[in-house]
């Protein structure tokens, strides 16, 4: 059971942080003899108690349909079925566009979707740089390698499209692929199907909100893969003009780089791009190798909905979508202090921080000898007014901070509404 701590207050400015953790458990009480579980599936096949359903045909085909491997275990005779799909590898990315998001931390969380799940199904996708010569010297001789001509789409998604790789300059955003879930029917990675099981049939924001803390509150409904570069040069001045008007590189005296997806040799990130070739190289790499770097994103609760387990959850979903609400309220930064000057506030746990643009410092970021505009920042949400004529409302403000010296107002609207 689970019990859970609410934060009255976050520490901010050097203030003291909360002790204890927000979260208590402990083990239930043992009550009589454990009773066997329904079985949740009907005529399906179920992969465990509280495991994915999956159709009779899908059993001894050789091809792994339940986490724990039980739709291959015992088989007499393996269905097996040759197809085009047999050897290709799944499409490039497919992990990462799967995992939930914590839209109040900006942190890709658990797998939410399954990526290697195809249902029997044979779908593909044409790789468009599959024709590349290959050099066989036993037989000495070119030819073209079909092995990559095709990759395999899992069932959750619903479209995915290679595009051609672009580039224009060091700093680059390169596109290598869009794609698209299904809008219905998607099938929930198998432990996350696990932990709505075990989550409680009562409400217990407790319980629930570390359900959002494992796998995240939005999924991801479509977006695009590929790879982000940005190198930025550590100059000095004096040498610059003394070397003014010529190609002298002296002058360059560090370069700081960042690099998102394809293959980085070393630790993410902290790949350097040395020459031409290496950039060559490390374009081609994201083919195999892409970031999401663009997506849109959907309440989880919605996934679960529109998942293929949405009966067997069906009286869970009302609490999980209510769980959803109070936690996108309690653990929003929009409960801290106001930031100055474009300062970005964070919640971390029970502390509220500043994160400062460049040249601004303090607690609050409020030292800095530049001047410019201050944008605002929402206040948040109200609580919900009492219902009238079938309709009820909340309200927020733009004062955190409100916006200074010719900022931005808050993009939005100040006010919801939603039926009773």
């Amino acid at each position: 059971m689970t019990r859970f701590q609410y934060l009255e207050r976050a520490s901010q400015f050097g203030g003291e942080k909360c002790v204890h953790s927000q979260w208590d458990q402990k083990l239930c009480p043992e009550e009589g003899e454990c009773q066997p579980q329904e079985n949740h599936c009907g005529d399906m096949f179920a992969c465990g108690p509280k495991g994915r359903c999956i159709g009779q045909q899908l059993r001894c085909n050789d091809e792994i349909d339940c986490l724990n491997q039980n739709d291959e275990i015992d088989c007499e005779v393996l269905n097996r079925r040759e197809t085009k799909c047999s050897g290709m590898l799944t499409i490039p990315g497919a992990e990462k566009a799967t995992q939930g998001y914590n839209a109040l931390s900006g942190d890709f969380m658990n797998r939410v979707l399954d990526p290697t799940y195809f249902g029997g199904f044979c779908e593909y996708i044409y790789n468009g740089e599959w024709r590349k010569l290959t050099y066989d010297p036993f037989c000495e001789h070119l030819s073209y390698d079909d092995a990559e001509k095709y990759y395999r789409k899992p069932h959750n998604f619903l479209s995915y499209q290679i595009v051609d790789v672009g580039f224009v300059r060091l700093s680059s955003k390169v596109q290598t692929a869009q794609f698209k879930m299904r809008s219905r029917d998607l099938t929930l990675d198998e432990d996350m199907l696990w932990a709505l099981g075990d989550l409680p049939d009562q409400y217990d924001f407790g319980a629930y909100s570390q359900f959002f803390n494992e796998y995240g509150t939005h999924y991801v409904t479509e977006g695009t893969m590929g790879g982000f570069l940005e190198y930025v040069a550590v100059v000095n001045k004096n040498a610059m003009e003394r070397n003014a008007g010529t190609q002298s590189n002296s002058a360059i005296e560090d370069i700081l780089g960042f690099v998102k997806g394809g293959h980085t040799g070393s630790s993410a990130g902290s790949f350097r791009i040395r020459d031409a070739k290496s950039y060559q190289d490390w374009g081609k790499s994201l083919k195999y190798n892409p970031a999401l770097i663009d997506f849109e994103v959907l309440p989880i609760y919605e996934l679960v909905r529109l998942s293929t387990a949405a009966e067997q959850f069906r009286t869970k979903l009302p609490h999980l979508k209510m769980a959803w609400e109070e936690y996108m309220q309690n653990f929003n930064p929009c409960r801290c202090a106001a930031c100055m000057n474009n300062g970005i506030q964070v919640l971390s746990r029970t502390d509220c921080s500043c994160i400062c643009k460049n040249g601004y410092t303090g607690q609050a970021c409020e030292e800095t000898e530049r001047k410019g505009p201050a944008h605002g920042v929402w206040s948040c949400w109200s609580s919900w007014s009492s219902c009238l004529s079938g309709r009820k409302t909340r309200k927020r403000e733009c004062n955190n901070p409100p916006p200074k010296d010719g900022g931005l107002a808050c993009q939005g609207s100040s006010n919801q509404k939603k039926n009773c």
